[in-house]
């Protein structure tokens, strides 16, 4: 992996200042689970990890959902990030 059109060190050392700036601990959310609680995030903004902090027979219960614009004439619409990934 590497930013086009810079140096390649230069490249290797960005990505590597960004991985670890996103990861801080500042940046972080922790849910603490309560009966019937929710949570939703945007998958394309967000980096997102299961802590496995359950015991069985406890599970994780996921559903992925899309909004589409219903002003995209049902055309599929997504934000700059996806644009900015190929989506």
């Amino acid at each position: 992996m590497r930013i086009l059109d810079i140096p390649e060190a230069e490249s290797r050392e960005l990505i590597k200042q960004l991985s670890h700036y996103c990861v801080e601990q500042r940046f972080q959310y922790t849910h603490h689970w309560q009966l019937h609680d929710l949570v939703l995030w945007d998958n394309c903004s967000t980096q997102h990890k299961a802590t496995f902090d359950y015991e069985l027979p406890l599970r994780r219960l996921l559903h992925r959902t899309v909004v589409m614009n219903a002003d995209a004439g049902g055309r599929k619409q997504v934000g700059a990030a996806a644009q900015a990934a190929g989506m």
